[in-house]
């Protein structure tokens, strides 16, 4: 009995070992390839018609080798998720003494993926009568040697333009280490965007003959700025391509400086339908690409000016400071030595610290041929080293009234400002500052 039970025991056992055996067989044989997709550090794909193309990781960043353009992680990412566990459809033979009727052999496409445990290696073929899968024959693996069909999606991108395998942002750079941007039009105004270097808050100054310098809004910079970093090539255009000449003279060249001394060349070609080619340094080749940029570049007094209009005039640190209001502007306040004279009491509170922050929060909505025609109001702002009246006038509501917000944000009124300097600055306020400015001017004891 012992024996008997033994025997069956010892069945059991070999049975289930030739199982899982055939089952890991089994398993092995119905994958190309068995790895993880972050172990991807590089392929190379070899053609028999033209430059081999390679690919690698360095430095958590891919490169298209011999050129150092940044690949394309859309084409990257493919070739990890579709190689690192690719599954045969079906197994087509062993052995073949004519491989070209699969399209492979020694005129077929060759790709080698680099892992951190080494290489993967088999060539792509024709694809199948159906079209919906395509020959291969790894020449590495479980299945070295053998000719097997795998979809369609696994391999047929090898085949795209060398450039599909670059990435379409071709305009690379680091925003913040941007110092000055010079835009100089074939027709139209040249001017020049400098970041002012020994600033606390991030500041920048416009500069033309026309208008000399003054300050600008960031917005405008970074809106340029970000409008280079967000081109995207819809095609690359070599040298020989007689559109290449549409670059000569250019609508526009840019030239960015960045806070090291070196600089970057972006010339702009034609309009066509909205798209233009454009030209980075001194490269071989250009890319078509949408052109929204170029209203970007187009000079406007007016909306490249900065909007926060007297937190320029006003210094950081206010010692002396004078306010007088009159008309809409109800009421006066007065600092001296750093300390508030608010109608003969000497005081120093959070009314008066806000109506200063108030005073710097003034935004201006510049507007061609804003001036005002009926005078409403008056603030005399005035210190030992800044002086500058604002005028206003009726208050208006915005033709387009939006209900999802307050009416005081809906109402403005247009206004100028004269400068110690004699300049002076047409532009729109909301209806809310000056209710605001009111409202501290009568807070104080």
């Amino acid at each position: 009995m012992n024996r008997l039970i033994g025997t069956i025991g010892l069945f059991l056992l070999v049975s289930v070992c030739w199982w899982w055996t055939q089952q890991t067989d089994e398993g092995l044989a119905n994958h190309v390839f068995n790895f993880e997709k972050h172990d991807v550090t590089g392929f190379l794909v070899e053609y028999p018609d033209r430059e081999s193309l390679k690919v690698l990781e360095k430095d958590g960043e891919w490169i298209v080798s011999k050129t150092g353009h940044t690949a394309s992680m859309t084409m990257v990412n493919r070739v990890r998720h579709q190689i690192h566990n690719l599954s045969v459809r079906a197994h087509v033979t062993e052995h073949s003494s004519d491989l070209t009727l699969y399209g492979l052999g020694p005129k077929s496409t060759t790709v080698t993926i680099y892992t951190r445990q080494g290489e993967e290696t088999f060539e792509v073929g024709a694809p199948n009568p159906t079209g919906v899968s395509y020959y291969i024959r790894p020449l590495t693996g479980p299945l070295q040697g053998m000719v097997v069909t795998v979809a369609k999606a696994a391999v047929d991108y090898y085949a795209a333009p060398r450039s599909e395998f670059r990435s379409p942002h071709f305009c690379r750079f680091d925003l913040d280490s941007v110092s000055q941007i010079d835009v100089v039009p074939v027709d139209g105004i040249s001017w020049a965007l400098k970041r002012k270097s020994d600033s606390a808050d991030e500041q920048w100054y416009a500069s033309n003959a026309k208008d000399g310098s003054f300050p600008a809004s960031k917005d405008v910079a970074h809106r340029i700025l970000g409008r280079f970093l967000a081109l995207k090539s819809i095609e690359y255009v070599g040298r020989v391509d007689p559109r290449w000449s549409e670059l000569e003279p250019g609508r526009v060249n840019v030239t960015l400086t960045f806070m090291d001394g070196s600089t970057t060349e972006i010339r702009i070609g034609d309009n066509k339908e909205g798209q233009s080619l454009f030209w980075i340094q001194s490269g071989s080749e250009s890319a078509v690409a949408r052109n929204g940029v170029l209203d970007d570049l187009k000079y406007d007094e007016s909306s490249v000016r900065d909007p926060m209009i007297l937190s320029e005039i006003l210094p950081e640190k206010i010692i002396n400071m004078s306010i007088v209001g009159d008309g809409v502007f109800d009421g006066r306040a007065r600092m001296h030595d750093g300390v508030w004279d608010r109608k003969g009491n000497s005081v120093l509170n959070i009314d008066d610290m806000e109506l200063i922050d108030k005073i710097r929060s003034l935004r201006a909505f510049y507007q061609q041929n804003e001036s005002v025609e009926i005078e409403r109001g008056h603030l005399h702002i005035s210190g030992v080293d800044f002086d500058c009246y604002l005028t206003v006038g009726e208050l208006r509501t915005h033709t387009e009234i939006n209900d999802d917000q307050p009416i005081e944000t809906q109402q403005y009124r247009r206004a100028y400002l004269r400068t110690s300097s004699g300049q002076v600055l047409q532009f729109r306020i909301e209806e809310i500052w000056i209710q605001q400015i009111q409202r501290l001017l009568n807070d104080g004891p």
